[in-house]
C-alpha cells in the first residue's frame, strides 16, 4: 500500500508538471514510464499452478487402510494442511487482485495524464494564446497568458469547460464563438475586456459571472447563449456592447450604476427574463434593448434616465405597470408597443415627447398620469389603448395622427391651449367618446379626425378653426347639435355625413369653399345660417339642404381674455382675436359704476391708465364689425376679468451669500417708486427688514447658521401721499457668511 501511495503521488506530480508545462512548447511533455498490463498479468497466472498442482497430489493419493485413531489423526493434520494452503491462496488471490487494481489505477492515470496534455494544447506567440488545438473535455487556461486571440476557439465544440487565469486581461474577437459544449465558464478576478462575440452562441453555457475587474462587454459577447439562465455583472463594468446578451435565457439582470453605455438590443428576444433593474448610470437605454421579452414583469429604471430608445420595451408582454424618472425628456418610437398587459403609465414630469406608436397596441392601457410639460405627441402614441380619459396639458402644441385612434373605451378629452391642430385621425374610431373640449386656437380639424365616434355628443369648435377635413365627423351618429366657428372658410366632402341624429348644424359666416355630400345621410339636419352669409347661403340652396336664416352676423366673443397689474393706475388687458372682428370696445366697472373705457382698432391689447389703486377694476371687451349700412354691430362678451392699477411684481429676484449678510438684487418694477422687505430670519418671525429707492438691499442681521427667507414688494404712492404696495414675487433665501 505504500508503494501505491507513492506512484499514486508520483502520477500526480508529473499530471500537474504537465498542467504548468512552458508555454513555448505547449504539447511537448515527458514521457512517463508506465508498467506493462502483460508483465503483471504472467506472474499472476504463474503462482496459482504451484498450488493447483499441490493439491491435486493430496487428493489422488491411494487410500490406506488404517484403525480410525490413525485416520482420525491422518484426517486431522490434512484438514489443517488443507486450511493453512486455503489461506495462503487467499492472501496470494488478494495480492493479485491488489495488483491488478493497483495496475488499472496506473493505467488510468496515464490515460488522464495524456488527455489533459492533449486538451490543454494552444499555439502561443509570447503571452498571447493564438489558437487553441487541443481534443476538447476541460480546459484550463494557462497562467501567465495575457490575452486569448481573436477566433482562438472559435468553433471547437468538444470543449466543455473553461477556466481563464487572473492572468488574462482580454478576450477577443470570437474568441469562444460557436463553443457549443462549453457548459462551465470560470472567469477570474482581473480580466478587463470581453471581446466582441466573444462567446457567441456557446448554447450549452449556463451561468456567467462577470468579475469586479471587467471594464467592457462589448457586442454580441454572449448573444444566442440559449442556455444561459444565471448572469450577474460585476460593479466596474461601464459598458455593455449591442446584443451583448440577447437571445439568452437569464431570468432575471441588475446593470450596476457604473455602466454608463449599454448598446441596442442588449437583452432583446430574452423570452425567460421576469425582472430588470436599471443603473443610475445609464443616461439612454438604446433601440431595442429589451424588446421580445415576453415574460419581462418588473423593470425598475434608473434615476439619471432622459431617454427610452426605438423598441426598447416592445412587445414585452407581461409588463403590467412603468414609471417614467422625471428626467426622461423623450420616449422613443415604439418604445413599449404592444405591451398587452401594461394597466397604469405615470409619465414623468419632464417628458417633453413622446414619439410615435409609443404605446400603441397596449390594449389593457387605461391609466395614464399626464404630466404639465409635454409638448409633442407623435402619430398613433397612444392608439388602440383603454385609456378613459385623456387630459392634455396646456404645454403640448403638436400632436400627430391617430394619436387616440381606436381608444374604444375613452369617454372624454381636454385638448391644451397650445395645440396647434386637431391633427388628422386623431379620435377615429373611439366609439365611446361622448364629451370634447377644445381649449385654445387650433387652426384645424383634420381629415377623419372624429370619425365613428358614435357616442359623441358634445364638442365645441373654436373661432380660430379655418377649415375642417373630409370625413372629419362622419358617422357621428349620436351628434345632434353642431355649431361652427366662424373662422371656418373651408370644409372638405363628406365631413358630417351619416350623423343621423344631428338637428341642427350652426354655419359659418365666412364659409366660401366645401366639398361634396357634407351632410349626406342626415335625415333630419338644418343648417342655420346667418342673412347676410351669401356662400353659405349658396352651399345650402345648391345641395338641398334644408336651411333657416338666423338675422345678421355678429363677432363671436373674445377668448383668453386677462387682465394684470401694470403700474401706477394701469391695467393691461389682452385677447385673442375674434373672428371678423374690426375693432374691439372696452367697457368696465370702477366703484361699482359701469361705463365704456376706451376702444382700439389695431390689436388685442389696451392699457385702462384710470385704473383704480386700490380697488380691483372689472372689464369686459366686445368685438364688433361695420355692416352693409355702414352700422356698428356689436358682438357677444366673455365672462368680466379684473385687476388692481399698482405696481408688478419684481422680477430677476435673487439673494447672495455676503461675508456679515445676505444681498438682495432685483429688476425694477414699472412705476415703482420704491421697495419694502420682509422676511424670516433663521426660522423666526415674518417681520419688517428695511426698504430702499433702488434694485438692491443687504440685509446685515441675516443669520449665518439658518436660512433666511424674503419677499420684496415695490409701492408707489397715490395723490394722497399713501403708499400703495404692489404685487410680490416669490421668496428667495440665503445665510450669511
Amino acid at each position: 500500500m505504500q508503494r501505491k501511495k507513492l506512484m499514486k503521488k508520483g502520477i500526480s506530480l508529473g499530471l500537474a508538471c504537465l498542467l504548468t508545462i512552458s508555454m513555448a512548447m505547449p504539447t511537448i511533455a515527458e514521457e512517463q514510464t508506465v508498467p506493462q498490463a502483460t508483465e503483471v498479468q504472467e506472474e499472476v497466472r504463474e503462482e496459482p499452478q504451484e498450488s493447483e498442482e499441490t493439491n491435486d497430489t493430496d487428493l489422488t493419493e491411494p487410500e490406506k487402510k488404517e484403525n480410525p485413531e490413525e485416520n482420525s489423526e491422518i484426517l486431522t493434520d490434512d484438514a489443517e494442511e488443507n486450511e493453512k494452503v486455503e489461506n495462503e491462496e487467499k492472501v496470494e488471490n488478494s495480492q493479485d487482485d491488489a495488483k491488478q487494481e493497483e495496475q488499472l489505477e496506473i493505467e488510468e492515470d496515464a490515460v488522464s495524464v495524456q488527455a489533459a496534455r492533449e486538451a490543454n494544447s494552444f499555439k502561443m506567440e509570447g503571452t498571447v494564446l493564438k489558437e487553441y488545438t487541443g481534443t476538447g473535455g476541460a480546459v484550463t487556461i494557462p497562467d501567465g497568458v495575457t490575452e486569448i486571440a481573436d477566433y482562438a476557439f472559435d468553433g471547437e465544440g468538444g470543449v466543455t469547460s473553461v477556466r481563464i487565469p487572473s492572468s488574462v486581461k482580454k478576450i477577443g474577437y470570437s474568441a469562444f464563438s460557436g463553443c457549443y459544449g462549453i457548459v462551465t465558464l470560470t472567469i477570474s478576478n482581473g480580466l478587463k475586456e470581453v471581446g466582441s462575440c466573444a462567446f457567441n452562441e456557446c448554447t450549452a453555457l449556463r451561468k456567467v459571472a462577470i468579475p469586479d475587474s471587467v471594464i467592457s462587454i462589448d457586442s454580441y459577447a454572449f448573444k444566442k447563449c440559449t442556455a444561459l439562465e444565471n448572469l450577474s455583472i460585476g460593479k466596474n463594468v461601464k459598458t455593455l456592447g449591442r446584443s451583448a446578451f440577447s437571445y439568452t435565457a437569464i431570468k432575471s439582470v441588475v446593470i450596476p450604476d457604473s455602466v454608463v453605455e449599454m448598446g441596442d438590443s442588449a437583452f432583446c428576444d430574452c423570452e425567460e427574463l421576469n425582472s430588470a433593474t436599471i443603473g443610475n448610470g445609464i443616461t439612454n437605454i438604446e433601440d431595442y434593448s429589451f424588446e421580445n421579452c415576453s415574460k419581462l414583469s418588473n423593470v425598475v429604471l434608473g434615476k439619471q434616465l432622459e431617454y427610452l430608445g426605438e423598441y426598447s420595451f416592445a412587445f414585452c408582454d407581461s409588463l403590467k405597470s412603468i414609471t417614467i424618472p422625471d428626467k426622461v425628456k423623450t420616449i422613443g418610437w415604439c418604445a413599449f408597443k404592444e405591451n398587452k398587459a401594461l394597466k397604469t403609465l405615470k409619465i414623468g414630469k419632464n417628458v417633453e415627447k413622446i414619439e410615435g406608436y409609443a404605446f400603441n397596441a397596449c390594449e389593457n392601457l387605461s391609466d395614464v398620469s399626464w404630466n404639465s410639460k409635454l409638448k409633442y405627441l407623435e402619430k398613433d402614441a397612444f392608439s388602440e389603448t383603454a385609456i378613459e380619459k385623456a387630459v392634455l396639458p396646456g404645454t403640448l402644441t403638436e400632436v400627430g395622427e391617430a394619436v387616440f385612434c381606436n381608444c374604444k373605451n375613452l369617454k372624454n378629452v381636454t385638448v391644451g391651449s397650445n395645440v396647434e391642430e386637431i391633427s388628422q385621425r386623431m379620435f377615429e374610431g373611439c366609439t365611446t367618446l361622448e364629451k370634447v373640449v377644445i381649449n385654445g386656437n387650433p387652426t384645424g380639424i383634420g381629415y377623419s379626425a372624429f370619425n365613428d365616434c358614435s357616442s359623441l355628443n358634445e364638442i365645441n369648435i373654436p373661432e380660430s378653426i379655418t377649415y375642417v377635413g373630409g370625413n372629419a365627423f362622419a358617422d357621428c351618429s349620436s351628434l345632434q347639435t353642431l355649431k361652427l366657428g366662424n373662422g371656418i372658410t373651408k370644409i372638405d366632402g363628406r365631413a358630417f355625413q351619416g350623423c343621423t341624429s344631428m338637428t341642427a348644424l350652426y354655419m359659418s359666416y365666412y364659409l366660401s369653399e366645401w366639398g361634396n355630400d357634407l351632410v349626406a345621410d342626415c335625415p333630419s339636419l338644418t343648417a342655420y345660417i346667418y342673412s347676410d352669409a351669401k356662400k353659405a347661403i349658396q352651399w345650402a340652396e345648391e345641395n338641398n339642404v334644408r336651411y333657416k336664416l338666423r338675422g345678421e352676423f355678429k363677432p363671436n366673443a373674445v377668448s383668453s381674455l386677462s387682465a394684470k397689474s401694470y403700474g401706477k393706475n394701469k391695467v393691461r388687458l389682452t385677447w385673442s382675436e375674434a373672428v371678423g372682428a374690426e375693432g374691439y370696445l372696452i367697457y368696465a366697472q370702477k366703484n361699482g359704476k359701469y361705463g365704456y373705457v376706451g376702444m382700439t382698432t389695431s390689436g388685442t391689447s389696451f392699457i385702462d391708465k384710470k385704473a383704480l389703486d386700490t380697488e380691483y377694476n372689472y372689464y369686459w371687451v366686445f368685438p364688433y364689425i361695420t355692416n352693409s349700412s355702414d352700422k356698428m354691430v356689436v358682438g357677444e362678451t366673455s365672462k368680466y376679468v379684473y385687476a388692481k392699477g399698482i405696481t408688478p411684481a419684481v422680477t430677476g429676484l435673487k439673494a447672495s451669500s455676503l461675508k456679515g449678510g445676505v444681498k438682495l438684487s432685483w429688476t425694477k418694477s414699472r412705476d415703482a417708486e420704491g421697495y419694502l422687505i420682509y422676511g424670516i430670519r433663521d426660522g423666526g418671525k415674518y417681520i419688517y427688514i428695511g426698504m430702499t429707492s433702488g434694485t438692491s438691499f443687504t440685509d446685515k442681521k441675516a443669520a449665518k447658521s439658518g436660512y433666511n427667507f424674503y419677499w420684496v414688494y415695490p409701492y408707489h404712492k397715490n395723490s394722497q401721499g399713501k403708499m400703495i404696495t404692489g404685487l410680490v414675487a416669490p421668496y428667495v433665501y440665503g445665510k450669511a457668511k
